[in-house]
C-alpha cells in the first residue's frame, strides 16, 4: 500500500490532463448524496477487516499488552495510505476515475507497474494468513493430509471467484457484508452477553452495535446483486 499511495501521489504531481485525455470540466465531482455515502460502508468493513488474523499476531506478539497500541498504529498507518491513495487518485481523474482505479492508468505509465507489484506482493502475504485462519475455524487439526485438502479446495474456490465475479466492486461488497458481521455483529453480541448484568450502558451499545452491523449486512448483499 505505500508503493501504491506513493506512486498515485507522485504522478498526481507528474501527469498532465493532456496525457490523460482529460477535460477541465472532469475535475468538477459532484457532491454525494447520503445514499451514496452509506453504500461505502461495505468498502470500509473490506478495507479495515482483520479480526481473524489479528487474533494469530496476538498470540505471538512478545508483550501482549502492547497490542492495542500495535493496532491502533496499524490502523493509523492503513487510515493514512487508504486516503492518500483515494485523495489524489480522485484529484488526478476527477469524475471520469475507475472504481478500479489501477485501470485509470494509462499502460505506458511506468511507475504505476511497480504499484501493481506492491499490491501483489500484498494480496500474497496476507493469502496465507486467512487461508490458515479459515483452516482452524474449519477443523483444527495437524494431519498434513488435510492441510493440502484444505489449501487445494481454498484455492480453487478463490480462483473460480476470480474468474467469473465480474468485477472488483461486487466482490468487495459482499466480503464488506461478512467483514460487517465480524467488526459490529460479533463484538455487540459479546458486549450484550459480558455487561448485560453489570454495566447496562455497554450492552445497549452492544444492541446498536449488533443491530446495525445485520442491517449493513443485508443491505450490502442486496446493494450488491440490485
Amino acid at each position: 500500500m505505500f508503493v501504491l499511495a506513493t506512486t498515485v501521489f507522485a504522478d498526481y504531481l507528474l501527469l498532465d490532463d493532456e496525457l490523460l485525455g482529460l477535460k477541465k470540466e472532469d475535475h468538477l465531482i459532484p457532491p454525494p448524496n447520503f445514499t451514496q455515502l452509506f453504500s461505502t460502508f461495505p468498502i470500509f468493513c473490506f478495507a479495515y477487516q482483520a479480526h481473524l488474523s489479528s487474533v494469530k499476531i496476538y498470540r505471538r506478539i512478545e508483550k501482549p499488552k502492547q497490542f492495542p497500541y500495535i493496532s491502533a498504529l496499524a490502523l493509523f498507518i492503513c487510515f493514512t495510505l487508504y486516503n492518500v491513495t483515494g485523495i489524489f487518485g480522485m484529484a488526478t481523474f476527477g469524475r471520469v476515475v475507475d472504481p478500479e482505479m489501477l485501470n485509470s492508468y494509462p499502460l505506458t505509465d511506468v511507475p504505476m507497474y511497480f504499484a501493481r507489484i506492491g499490491i501483489i506482493g500484498c494480496v500474497s502475504g496476507a493469502y496465507p494468513v486467512f487461508t490458515i485462519t479459515g483452516r482452524e475455524l474449519l477443523h483444527k487439526s495437524d494431519d498434513i493430509k488435510y492441510r493440502y485438502i484444505f489449501a487445494c479446495i481454498w484455492y480453487v474456490i478463490t480462483l473460480v471467484g476470480a474468474l467469473y465475479l465480474p468485477d472488483f466492486d461486487l466482490a468487495s461488497k459482499i466480503i464488506g457484508s461478512m467483514a460487517a458481521l465480524l467488526i459490529f455483529v460479533i463484538p455487540g453480541l459479546a458486549l450484550i452477553i459480558a455487561y448485560v448484568e453489570r454495566k447496562l450502558y455497554r450492552a445497549i451499545l452492544g444492541t446498536f452495535f449488533a443491530t446495525f452491523g445485520v442491517f449493513l449486512f443485508f443491505y450490502s448483499l442486496l446493494t450488491a446483486f440490485m
